[in-house]
């Protein structure tokens, strides 16, 4: 049998009996080229105009460089004495919110301008508010490169004929002078050795009071080499930066009394309070993507979406307009649909032929795409996240038959919310589990440092007991009641 490639290199040219077949399939693969539809699991993912993956916002104007505080300057200079000599492979910068690290950053990129630079981060979200954050801090938006971590150091092995994703591995060599890489403190050990592999200096940035990525310990950001803990002056005067410096220093996060729009303080006692107070915020599908509801366990965040969808009216189980959740990487060619990306869900199909999925237009506004495929139903409203298919009523063979996992994303873990930010995020104050107390100061510091313009603290309490009545002697009034009137003597 003799086989070689097209000439368009899309497949083989094959000289047996499976010759039709396989020009059928490599036909339909050159039509969803032609279309921009980039095959996946189940699953078929478009760019929107004017996306390449890669993070971009261009704004009309570049805007002035920024003049650095004394504390800043000094981290400034000790970082461009590095870059000139990296004497260690990788050098850790921490800041706490509202201490100007974009702002140090975005400095640095504008003095290194003539370098080859990569900027990157571990979400695409999280790279898409760098990429924002640099551009107003005056780095000019023609020659920087921002991208997630994922994109910048590996790439796909595609199957030649039908263009679905074999694996990923790590590129040969990056021809870049530094890497610096925004949100370190989500970065994990394998993450960390993939990046160091390629013998280029990293600084990496983060903030040094948030949780360490799960099961890692302390993390690459526990003791940062340089360090900015003074607020920012512009960041002052902003009550979410002011709790969130003082919970780090051990105050209680319902303990202040200032009154300010921007940062509210409910107590609850049961469901239908939760209910109630989830109605007055989110009663409309732009509420419910503007929010984020933040919670301590797996069991509160379902329990909490289904109060969301039933206030919002939304039928069934997965409808149009619902805001969802990506819970398994997914890859489509070169291009990767992360675990926590968030969507919005454009039209949805119940099929009967068609048992244990949703046929679903998912637009992912962050990722600059959009997703249409096979949803599976197994998965929504689900505590955790499949990690097998053997399991599956349906049996699948494959990853890539389970389709796409999905769950409602209006209420979030904190752990899966970190490195995104929220116009509102709505803060349950539950300590999850066995936590000590530094622990559960870098929780709350975390879920209260993801809002940017309005922050709801909610506490769930016991209401008091009422007082018995029953032993006291005829004539007297239980503690705390009012005298009697004249008229009742």
């Amino acid at each position: 049998m003799g086989c070689g490639l097209g000439r368009d290199g899309l497949g083989p040219l094959v000289r047996d009996g499976r010759w039709d077949e396989l020009q059928a399939q490599l036909d339909a693969r050159r039509a969803q080229l032609a279309e921009g539809r980039i095959p996946g699991p189940r699953a078929w993912l478009t760019l929107q105009p004017g996306s390449d993956g890669s993070a971009s916002s261009e704004p009309s104007t570049i805007a002035p460089r920024v003049e650095l505080t004394d504390h800043q300057a000094r981290a400034f200079e000790a970082i461009l004495a590095w870059v000139r000599r990296p004497e260690r492979p990788v050098l850790t910068l921490g800041g706490y919110a509202g201490t100007g690290k974009s702002t140090l950053v975005g400095a640095l990129a504008a003095e290194l301008a003539n370098r080859n630079v990569a900027f990157c981060a571990p979400t695409g979200k999280a790279a898409l508010v760098l990429r924002e954050k640099l551009i107003a801090a005056g780095a000019d938006p023609s020659g920087l490169r921002c991208s997630t971590i994922h994109r910048l150091i590996y790439h796909a092995k595609l199957d030649q004929l039908t263009g679905r994703c074999l694996g990923f591995e790590r590129v040969r060599e990056l021809d870049h002078d530094l890497l610096v890489v925004d949100e370190a403190s989500m970065v994990d050990a394998d993450l960390l050795t993939d990046l160091r592999s390629f013998g280029v200096p990293i600084l990496a940035v983060g903030d040094h009071g948030q949780l360490p990525p799960i099961g890692e310990g302390e993390g690459l950001m526990a003791s940062p080499d340089l360090r900015l803990t003074e607020i920012h002056r512009q960041a002052e005067g902003n009550p979410i930066i002011r709790l969130s410096a003082d919970v780090r220093a051990g105050a209680g996060p319902m303990d202040g009394v200032e009154r300010d729009p921007r940062l509210r303080r409910e107590r609850v006692h049961d469901d239908a309070d939760e209910r109630a107070l989830l109605r007055t915020l989110l009663h409309t599908p732009a509420d419910a993507w503007s929010t984020a509801i933040l919670c301590s366990t797996n069991r509160a965040r379902v329990r909490r979406n289904e109060l969301v969808r039933e206030g919002l009216g939304l039928p069934g189980r997965l409808a149009r307009d619902d805001v969802v959740l990506c819970l398994r990487n997914a890859y489509f060619g070169e291009h990767l649909l992360a675990n926590g990306a968030r969507g919005v869900v454009e039209d949805v199909i119940d099929d009967d032929d068609e048992p244990w999925h949703w046929r679903a237009r998912i637009r992912h506004p962050d990722d600059a795409c959009l997703v249409d495929g096979f949803v599976l139903r197994e998965q929504i409203a689900r505590e955790h996240t499949l990690d097998a298919y053997g399991a599956l009523p349906f049996e699948p063979r494959s990853w890539d038959e389970v389709g796409l996992l999905y769950d409602h994303g209006y209420a979030l873990t904190v752990h899966k919310a970190q490195g995104s930010q929220f116009r509102r995020v709505v803060l349950f104050l539950e300590r999850p589990g066995p936590m000590d107390d530094g622990s559960w100061r870098r929780w709350l510091y975390t879920g209260i440092t993801r809002a940017v313009d309005e922050l709801v603290l909610v506490e769930r309490v016991t209401p008091p007991a009422p007082q018995p009545t029953s032993h006291l002697p005829a004539g007297r009034s239980p503690p705390g009641s009012p005298p009697p009137s004249a008229r009742d003597r």
